[in-house]
């Protein structure tokens, strides 16, 4: 794995700085050592200069002057001798006050720290003109800087529109009306168990082939939220707010690099004096210009305002996903939009200009410890703003919204089903079954298996070759069905033990289906259902079981005693 460039270019900083703390100490060592032997020559020289000054130019003696000559030998002995005997200097006193100062590093060095050049577009213009480019070079270059520039602000542009972040998510809370007040509870869409669509919808049934986008949302809501199916308010912190705030923590720390170098490169080049022209030597930048300085300052502040402006819109867009596998997704796509500069600089930056710009040496500013302080006091508080700020006016919000949006889809009452009479417009409705996975897979289903997957013969489904047929019998009424010319009897003792008259086999299926209707096993005889026969749906037990069920004694229930509740034609005339 590459080791990130920022961390080789702190350890060259420090490497940096050590070398030249042990050269100035090793230098001021050097040169307190010289200069403490300058001048202990030069001191013994002015010695010998005065002694033969002494010895070549006697005084002149007259008997005037000779009390005079030997009241002053003393003086004159102890001014000859006094240059011989010259006090002793100590590496202190030989040493002048500048250079002594000079061993040490004074406070103002000691607070000086180097602003290393990375690699980037926009130092393009600190070398322009110093290069020794080709034309080509200069106006690939010159095209890569604006290329990049244009790129991160037209990203910008494309991240900040409505049709990149979507609707808002409170729209869904109309569309789910919607869906509920229709769709939801149409009477069309019950499937085999006799459950409604949004019982179904709500409940995360996979073999939904309708409203699968609804599904799909509400799974992904429950998700985001940290709920059950059967839930409609989280009970603690949602997975999806946390992730969230973790990835906008993640950009923010993304977006302090950005504006500690951005800030940190300013601050350096201020510190260079400007001038009617640009000085650069080996590397080092002595004056700059004042429009190349006004140039390099409109660039980088206008890449903090793009940086910024990437963060703004990417916290809008992690906001709006609702799919809590997409929130790393998107997170990992915009941390790389704060990398683009980099990898255009990389990819299309002319090897000459690359080779001039890293021969930049780092600029100095001058890190106080106030400085220090106020630098991580103001990043901390970036930091603590978005992300509380985020928190409390987008991420809490929309956890908000969601629990209604879940609301309106599986709130309430979700077991009935409504239809339309096509001829009055009267609406009817009746209650449906509630979702049950272990009853969804009931006698039909199962005969559907089997039929499918087993054998090609069922004694629950009744098989037709037409489809005229089929349509007949799909819609045929109990009134109808009872007018076969089958005689009044208990269909049990030919299908299950083969006495009395012959029945069709195409009444077997209504047979096995009545014992399934009233909840008995498929082999259970009249007898067993007797119990069940003055249930209000049971005319399919009726139908089976004429003799049981009381179709032909004159004291039955005679609201049973009809067509359309089950019993025969011939069980309503005497035998």
């Amino acid at each position: 794995m590459a080791s990130d460039p920022w961390d080789w270019e702190e350890k060259l900083r420090e490497l940096e700085v050590r070398l030249r703390d042990e050269l100035r100490a090793e230098t001021a060592k050097v040169l307190s050592q010289c200069v403490a032997k300058v001048e202990r020559l030069e001191s013994e020289l002015r010695v010998s200069n005065e002694t033969r000054l002494q010895i070549s130019e006697p005084a002149s003696w007259s008997p005037d002057s000779a009390n005079g000559e030997l009241e002053d030998a003393p003086e004159q002995k102890a001014l000859t001798v006094q240059p011989q005997a010259p006090k002793p200097q100590t590496l202190q006193e030989s040493n002048p006050k500048g250079e002594m100062k000079g061993t040490e590093p004074g406070p103002t060095d000691e607070a000086q720290e180097p602003i290393p050049f990375t690699d980037s577009t926009w130092n393009l213009l600190l070398v322009l003109g110093f290069t020794k480019a080709g034309w080509i070079d200069i106006v690939i270059g010159c095209g890569v800087f604006v290329g990049s520039l244009l790129l991160q602000g037209g990203l910008c542009y494309v991240l900040l529109t409505g049709d990149f972040l979507g609707k808002p998510l409170t729209n869904e809370i109309d569309i789910a009306r919607t869906w509920r007040a229709g769709t939801a509870h149409d009477f069309k869409h019950l499937d085999i168990a006799e459950t409604s669509l949004v019982s179904r919808v709500c409940n995360g049934d996979g073999s939904l082939i309708m409203s699968t986008q609804q599904a799909a949302f509400i799974s992904q809501l429950n998700t985001y939220l940290g709920m059950q199916a059967d839930e409609l308010a989280p009970e603690g912190i949602c997975p999806g707010s946390v992730l969230c705030v973790l990835c906008i923590s993640w950009w923010c720390l993304y977006l302090g690099r950005e504006y500690r170098q951005i800030f940190s490169s300013l601050e350096g080049l201020w510190n260079v004096p400007r001038g009617p022209s640009t000085i650069l030597e080996i590397g080092n930048i002595r004056t700059v210009s004042f429009p190349r300085f006004f140039l390099f300052c409109a660039a980088r502040i206008s890449k903090a305002v793009i940086s910024s402006l990437l963060l703004a819109a990417g916290i809008q867009w992690l906001v709006n996903t609702i799919a809590i596998r997409s929130i790393v997704l998107r997170a990992v796509a915009l941390k790389s939009l704060f990398e683009l500069d980099g990898v255009f600089y990389a990819a299309f930056m002319p090897k000459q200009l690359q080779v001039c710009m890293k021969k930049l040496k780092p600029m100095q500013f001058r890190n106080s410890s106030c400085r220090s302080q106020i630098e991580s006091l103001l990043l901390l508080l970036f930091f603590v703003v978005v992300i509380c700020g985020s928190w409390y006016q987008l991420v809490d919000s929309i956890g908000g919204t969601m629990e209604h949006i879940k609301t309106e889809y599986c709130g309430g009452n979700q077991n009935f089903v409504v239809a339309v009479n096509d001829d009055h417009g009267l609406a009817v409705g009746r209650s449906s079954m509630p979702y049950d996975p272990a009853r969804a897979e009931d006698a039909i289903s199962s005969a559907v298996h089997n039929y499918a997957f087993k054998s090609n013969e069922s004694t629950l489904i009744l098989f037709h070759t037409s489809p005229r047929s089929f349509e007949k019998t799909r819609v045929e009424t109990m009134a109808t069905a009872t007018t076969s010319t089958l005689e009044c009897a208990n269909f049990d003792r030919w299908f299950l033990r083969g006495e009395d008259q012959p029945i069709p086999d195409t009444y077997g299926p209504y047979f096995w289906s009545a014992a399934l209707s009233v909840g008995m096993p498929p082999n259970s005889t009249c007898e067993d259902m007797i119990h069940h026969c003055a249930d209000v749906d049971a005319q399919l037990l009726r139908m089976v079981c004429g003799e049981t069920c009381g179709c032909v004694e004159a004291q039955a229930n005679p609201l049973y005693k009809v067509r359309a509740q089950g019993c025969l034609k011939k069980c309503e005339s005497p035998r």
